[in-house]
């Protein structure tokens, strides 16, 4: 039998609620101080919630540890978003190769530079947000080039540009999830050491 306090949840917080209750039941006879009932079972509620009263009144608080899970959920669903995105923009930038590749030709050569493939290459990048744009303006400035419907998709500057904003707005909140996760961990860990 080990006497280390555990660091995981599960037991912390078990081996809080004992404390807890063993201050309550022996604090006045040990003349506790510092660490009393009442400051055990503020840092034990600030990780595990509150359930709601009767009648939803007081109503519930989540606890942080609670709150860490949605932030890590809500960060993988964001980020999933972010990859259906980038796979969307993909399908529809070569779509709109392939549309091209008549006026143009089947490999790069330099009349792709007006559409915006400057690097000697007409291959689709992993991340498709910057040339989206060009398309988009290609598009914009030569639209007899656009396709209202390619068997379902638009090949068009309006889709173009849906497509680079359905990224740009799916990274932004990726990347918001990813600071709101870190941080409920840092609160998290926090309200651990308290207890520790």
């Amino acid at each position: 039998m080990s006497n280390k306090i555990p660091r995981n949840f599960a037991p912390l917080s078990q081996l809080a609620e004992d404390a807890a209750d063993g201050a309550h039941t022996h604090g006045a006879t040990l003349g506790l101080v510092h660490v009393t009932e009442t400051t055990i079972r503020t840092a034990l509620e600030a990780l595990i919630g509150r359930p709601a009263g009767p009648g939803g009144n007081p109503p519930a608080v989540a606890g942080l540890k609670a709150l860490w899970n949605v932030a890590k959920e809500n960060k993988s669903a964001k980020t999933a978003a972010l990859r259906s995105a980038n796979s969307n923009g993909r399908h529809l930038l070569q779509a709109c190769i392939n549309n091209l590749k008549t006026p143009f030709g089947n490999a790069w050569n330099s009349k792709w530079n007006v559409v915006g493939f400057t690097g000697g290459s007409i291959a689709i990048p992993t991340e498709p947000m910057v040339m989206l744009q060009q398309m988009r303006a290609f598009y914009g400035a030569n639209p007899s080039y656009e396709k209202a419907d390619n068997y379902g998709t638009p090949l068009t500057a309006a889709a173009c540009e849906a497509a680079a904003q359905a990224i740009s707005d799916t990274d932004s909140a990726s990347n918001q999830s990813n600071t709101d996760s870190g941080n409920a961990q840092k609160a998290y860990q926090a309200a651990l050491d308290l207890l520790y």
